[in-house]
């Protein structure tokens, strides 16, 4: 269970990176952008200045320990913070700002365990962030203070009563006394009465006028503000970084989201999550795709080129797959037109005359027959006229580049009639006995029917997808179709890779010489005319 778990979290991380990787220019197009952003934010912010004024908190009583030290260091913040503190500072600067706006420009911290707090204060200019933190530390102050003297007061006036009424019972019983005989023993209670009552009315009357000259120890301004010389930091780095980073976090936001929605078919591991059968090769994109036909054929223009490479791998692949599936007859289709289909089948026809086998291209695909074109055999006999009865299938195949061609030959009205007719598979069972292998271009399966109506003539089937090109429903859509009727799909060919592109050029840029003759090759084919020998019937294979 956790060797599965392991290599499914390997998967979807790989996925991941390979999505990171498809998509990385759009990732750090965005976080540029972000990054801009940011800069501009920053530059277009205004000047600013900050002023310091530090402020002493005297000790607490009664505080011991850490916990206390740093919660009360806390209060005093929030106290510097207060509205009334705020208030103070107003009627200080006397600017007709609210306290909200003060409030808003004001910072406060307090070193650890340092009964110190300090008050920045940042303004529009260097006597505004000056004259605010002067403010609000000369408000704190006044506050402190204020707030001392109040408890002061407090206590005298709490002693009051207690005077009073000892001031009262002293006078009641010195009016005693005066009624009584002195030599009486009422007399000598009521004198130690009154002694009592004397000394207790001084210790009270000392505690209050101890209290009233205590001085007042609110706090104090160690460090007045000053008139600050710069601008305040602006906070360049701390933006670029954010913007850094949300940047990156964005596009891998949008990177994910259109990935999740794109139903295009990009590189070869999207294919295989599409069609449940092998990715076979991945061509690269060709030079000449949008130039003329014939320059298409690059295993006979340019064989050292890596376009030419690429089907050679390609051949190897499908060897092993057709002598897996004792196959001898392999069908070339796609979902849709102008994926490539028909030049992988003749570069694939191609390759494997190459490589010494007795080969037979069939130009099945009989509405567009694009393989005629390759080979420069237009409006010549073939595959339509040798299902009517019309010629020989030996007269109709043409020998050319090493390999035997059938092409489309003659329109016909009804084409599909004839790719299932019985002549078909007669055909197909003597291009089987005759030929080593035997290629056959298609039509496109979301076309037309041809290739469903002959599919049980073929040996196998292998799809051609074009990268960022065929969506996956109609990859789905047509490999649904072949299954219906039978068709053995044994593997998929991903054309125009951009992938396999990058890849073939980091390779080829680093060996000039092969390079060259490349360049030298692909030039032969673009300029003069294919030399491809051609002449008509079978020969003996």
């Amino acid at each position: 269970m956790t060797g599965e778990f392991t290599s499914a979290a390997n998967a979807d991380l790989a996925d991941y990176l390979r999505i990171i990787r498809r998509h990385w220019l759009l990732i750090f197009a965005v976080t540029g952008l972000c990054v801009s952003l940011a800069a501009g934010y920053t530059k277009l912010q205004a000047k600013r200045y900050d002023s310091v004024a530090k402020v002493q908190i005297p000790e607490a009583v009664g505080q011991s320990n850490r916990e206390q030290t740093i919660a009360d260091l806390q209060t005093e913040v929030q106290v510097m913070k207060s509205d009334e503190v705020a208030q103070r500072a107003t009627k200080i600067l006397k600017d007709g700002r609210s306290v909200a706006q003060l409030l808003s420009h004001l910072k406060v911290k307090t070193p650890t365990e340092a009964r110190v707090l300090m008050i920045t204060y940042n303004g529009k200019s260097p006597d505004k962030a000056r004259d605010g933190a002067r403010a609000f530390a000369d408000a704190y102050v006044g506050y402190k203070t204020a707030q001392a003297n109040q408890n002061i007061a407090g206590q005298v006036n709490a002693l009051q009563p207690a005077i009073d009424s000892l001031s009262k019972q002293l006078a009641l019983t010195q009016a005693a006394l005066d009624n009584e005989r002195p030599d009486s023993v009422a007399a000598r209670s009521l004198n130690v009465t009154i002694g009592r009552l004397t000394t207790n009315l001084a210790q009270s009357q000392a505690q209050q006028d101890t209290l009233r000259s205590q001085r007042i120890d609110g706090c104090r301004v160690l460090s007045p503000a000053t008139l600050p010389t710069k601008t305040a930091g602006s906070g360049l780095l701390t933006n670029l970084a954010i913007g850094l980073l949300g940047g990156i976090v964005l596009g891998l936001i949008i990177t994910f989201t259109r990935d999740r929605l794109d139903e295009q078919v990009r590189e070869a591991a999207d294919l295989q999550q599409v069609l449940s059968v092998p990715n076979l090769g991945s061509i690269p994109i060709l030079p000449n795709r949008h130039r003329k036909r014939d320059t298409l054929l690059v295993t006979l223009h340019a064989p050292a080129g890596p376009h030419a490479d690429a089907f050679r791998r390609l051949r190897s692949a499908v060897l092993l797959m057709m002598r897996a599936n004792s196959a001898k007859i392999v069908a070339i289709t796609s979902a849709n037109a102008g994926e490539g289909k028909s030049t992988v089948a003749a570069n694939l026809a191609v390759t494997l005359a190459q490589a010494g086998n007795t080969v037979c291209l069939v130009s099945a695909d009989v509405r567009r027959p694009t393989v005629d074109q390759f080979f420069q055999v237009p409006d010549h006999t073939g595959l339509m006229d040798v299902l009517d009865g019309s010629v020989a299938l030996d007269d109709a195949l043409v020998q050319v580049a090493g390999l035997s061609l059938l092409t489309s030959g003659r329109p016909h009205t009804t084409p599909t009639d004839l790719l299932q007719s019985a002549a078909m598979a007669k055909t197909m069972t003597t291009l089987r006995a005759s030929f080593d292998y035997t290629v056959v271009d298609t039509p496109p399966i979301l076309a037309v029917a041809d290739l469903l109506v002959m599919a049980s003539m073929l040996d196998v089937v292998m799809f051609v997808v074009s990268a960022s090109e065929t969506t996956e429903a109609d990859i789905t859509a047509a490999e649904q179709e072949l299954r219906n009727v039978g068709a053995n799909i044994t593997g998929a060919i991903m054309n125009r890779s951009v992938t396999s592109t990058n890849r073939y050029k980091s390779y080829y840029r680093q060996t000039p010489t092969t390079r060259k003759g490349a360049r030298k090759a692909a030039r032969r084919g673009r300029h003069a005319p294919p030399v491809i020998q051609q002449s008509v019937g079978r020969q003996n294979p």
